[in-house]
């Protein structure tokens, strides 16, 4: 037997529902930093109107004019109007007419195109960026290093192990991204120093793994002198004291520190240390992250977090 239709006394009144690197302070790995972006969900303040379904509005109307309701034509022949009470309907537009609207219309709709629209969100980004919660993005949120083509002597480049140019190349039991701060380190004092280009931070990493200065993934403190020494400068261990750091960089001599965890690292690091300002703020030069090295650093923090440290000279 068929099934029977829901009574009518179930169904009336009702609609259906809708459904809503290392292990010690000497490590030359790279500690992990996070560079995600956030948003907040966007807010729609436009709403359409409403539709009834079918693509046609409430009250709508056919070339603009509106629907009687209720309203009927009787069949033509007849002389007689409508039946009591109904309103009259006019007579359907004329072909004529209708191109003409549609005319008009076309030359409206070219005519606004035309007009020279301004941001659709009528603030400048640097004003809308605050309320998405996106942060401006700067050259230096990026680890590209500075181009070879402006390395010089006397000019400290910015130079990132995590550059694509040579982050997947071996070192230490890794790669240069995971374990090579310290040749990353020393490649920078290298151009410093010599102005040279025959040496990045991948062939450094290949010359100190040649040599067996990571022979367990971390680069011995042994490098940051003898290293120097193979390349043309010179390099001195000293205690990492205010005042000796402080004068050395006074003298224009920069300064390269090994730092445990803390604001550089979470295992340990190398990072340099290039000048100091009046107010003993010194600039970072971190192999790591372009974020440590965009700004100043006050020496002491720095110190706080160092266990030991070479003052280098030409």
């Amino acid at each position: 037997m068929p099934d029977r239709p829901p009574s009518a006394s179930r169904t009336r009144g009702r609609r259906p529902g809708s459904q809503q690197l290392h292990s010690t302070f000497r490590s030359g790995s790279a500690a992990p930093t996070d560079s995600s972006l956030r948003s907040r969900r966007s807010v729609d303040g436009l709403r359409r109107p409403q539709e009834r379904a079918g693509g046609r509005r409430a009250g709508g109307s056919v070339i603009g004019r509106p629907l009687h309701g209720g309203a009927r034509r009787r069949p033509y022949g007849r002389g007689h109007g409508y039946a009591r009470g109904r309103a009259r309907v006019e007579a359907p537009l004329s072909p004529a007419r209708i191109a003409a609207f549609s005319i008009l219309l076309c030359l409206v709709l070219v005519f606004a195109t035309a007009i020279p629209l301004k941001s659709t969100a009528g603030i400048a980004p640097e004003d809308e960026a605050p309320l998405l919660d996106i942060p401006l993005l700067s050259p230096t949120a990026f680890p590209v290093s500075t181009p070879v083509s402006e390395w010089a002597e006397g000019e400290m480049p910015h130079l990132y192990q995590t550059d694509a140019a040579w982050s997947t190349e071996p070192y230490g039991g890794g790669t240069v991204a995971a374990n090579a701060c310290g040749p990353t380190a020393m490649t920078m004092l290298y151009v410093y120093f010599t102005g040279s280009d025959l040496m990045d931070p991948g062939s450094m990493a290949a010359w100190a793994d040649a040599n067996n200065y990571a022979p367990t993934g971390a680069t011995e403190w042994s490098y940051m002198t003898e290293g120097a020494a193979a390349f043309g400068f010179y390099a001195e261990m000293v205690d990492p004291t205010r005042s000796i750091v402080e004068g050395a960089l006074q003298d224009g001599n920069p300064v390269v520190c090994v730092v445990g965890p803390g604001d550089f690292t979470n295992l340990g690091h190398y990072i340099i240390l290039k000048s100091i300002d009046d107010r003993a703020m010194v600039e970072v030069y971190d192999p790591n992250s372009p974020e440590n090295s965009a700004r100043k650093w006050p020496l002491v923090r720095v110190l706080n977090q160092t266990e030991v440290a070479w003052v280098y000279s030409g």
